[in-house]
């Protein structure tokens, strides 16, 4: 295996001359092995025992020894860096017939300046090329694509999107699933309330508009689905989040959870406070959405105690919870028919190895494509139904995230 130990691409080529551009993956029932080995970029810090499966398993020759290019990104937490060092590095430019993985494990960040747009055109330029060059692709993203959903032309040169967010999916799962439960239409007539873990509250003052959740989630969703009554909004989306501004107000309230009283959530955009023990606490729809703590013992605590609340008030309530850490739960009153679970962000699991190597072996890998994406072939890692739906609901699935209009070039 040819390691790099920086992107400063000192590259050893040892690739084919060049190639016409090979068919979609989606529509080729035989694929042809290529032969000009396999270059696997990634921010992942698990990469190296990966990219020693791929080569140890794999049954094509030509994917091994010094045809085998693992290319780490050593800087932590920066998917964006290693996008930008790739582009900058031109290395790609004489990458011929052979497959490409390129690994963004971490969540890209709300752009700054248009950094992230310039980072979706820079592996626009990376992707286009390498399809022009005659290699097969594969994208591996923590980033779910609907939250760059005007800079997505870059997947029409993917041959195989992987698509590992299922945080995107839970939070957007439970506004559809809390506006269903309520009979809101589209995404409304409720109060949000959100737990620590899921807001990532630092202190008693924080507000919810530094956290991710809101910045590159909650944000940019409504921005999208509510497009036309923010064109006269004047400060954008807190005036749909806003109580007392009637005239863009949403009937959506989003709560969350103080650092320091346990039972008080509060709301920045409407200036106001509730504790949950309160008697007015139940005097709008609820719904509560909760990411587990460090500890099974912490979680399951948290969850009962809003089991409880239900009790107390006599109301009955939704409840969603996103598993981060894959905890077993039994008997905790998780099996309640409000309460919604999925499993947390990806990791590096023998499913995600199997595709990549199917990939690199020229293997049919049609079979992984379960999600609508911009990509042919698109598969979502979630543990759902199918169609990343969240654990615990029952019935006929009453939506499922569609691609929105094509973009033009």
């Amino acid at each position: 295996m040819k390691k790099f130990l920086t992107f400063l691409f000192a590259f050893c080529i040892f690739a084919t001359a060049f190639a016409v551009s090979t068919p979609a993956l989606a529509h080729a029932d035989e694929r042809t092995p290529l032969t000009g080995g396999v270059y696997y970029f990634t921010d992942n810090p698990n990469s190296y025992a990966i990219a020693t499966y791929l080569e140890t398993n794999t049954s094509n020759t030509y994917n091994t020894g010094v045809n085998f290019h693992y290319v780490p990104f050593l800087s932590a937490n920066d998917s964006e860096g290693q996008i930008q060092t790739i582009y900058q590095s031109g290395g790609y430019n004489q990458i011929t017939n052979a497959y490409v993985i390129i690994e963004c494990y971490y969540k890209f960040k709300k752009s700054e300046n248009g950094s992230l747009e310039a980072r979706l055109s820079e592996l626009k330029t990376i992707f286009s090329t390498l399809k022009l060059n005659g290699c097969e692709t594969m994208f591996v993203c923590a980033t779910d694509q609907n939250q760059f959903i005007h800079n997505r032309n870059f997947l029409n040169y993917v041959d195989l999107h992987i698509d590992t967010d299922a945080y995107y999916t839970f939070i957007t799962s439970a506004l559809y699933r809390s506006s269903y439960y309520y009979d809101a239409e589209p995404i409304g007539g409720f109060n949000m309330y959100l737990n620590q873990s899921v807001a990532k509250c630092i202190s008693p003052h924080f507000s919810i508009t530094d956290s991710y959740f809101y910045t590159s989630i909650l944000a940019p969703y409504l921005e999208y689905t509510y497009a036309t009554e923010l064109t006269t909004a004047p400060n954008g989306v807190p005036d749909l989040l806003n109580y007392g501004y009637s005239d863009y107000f949403i009937n959506l309230r989003l709560f969350y959870q103080d650092n320091d009283f346990y039972n008080l959530y509060n709301d920045d955009f409407g200036y106001d406070t509730k504790n949950v023990f309160d008697i007015d606490f139940i005097d709008n729809n609820i719904s509560f959405i909760v990411s587990s703590f460090g500890t099974q013992t912490a979680t399951s605590n948290y969850i009962n105690h809003l089991l409880y609340l239900r009790d107390y008030h006599g109301s009955s309530f939704p409840i969603y919870f996103y598993n981060e850490h894959g905890y077993q739960i039994e008997d905790q009153g998780y099996q309640d028919d409000d309460v919604f679970m999925m499993y947390g962000p990806y990791v590096t699991t023998p499913t995600l190895q199997a595709i990549m190597l199917d990939f690199i072996d020229a293997e049919d890998v049609t079979v992984y494509d379960n999600w609508s994406g911009r990509c042919e072939l698109t598969h979502k890692m979630s543990v759902g139904n199918g169609e990343g739906w969240l654990l615990g609901v029952v019935g006929d699935p009453y939506w499922q995230l569609t691609d929105d209009p094509e973009v033009e070039e």
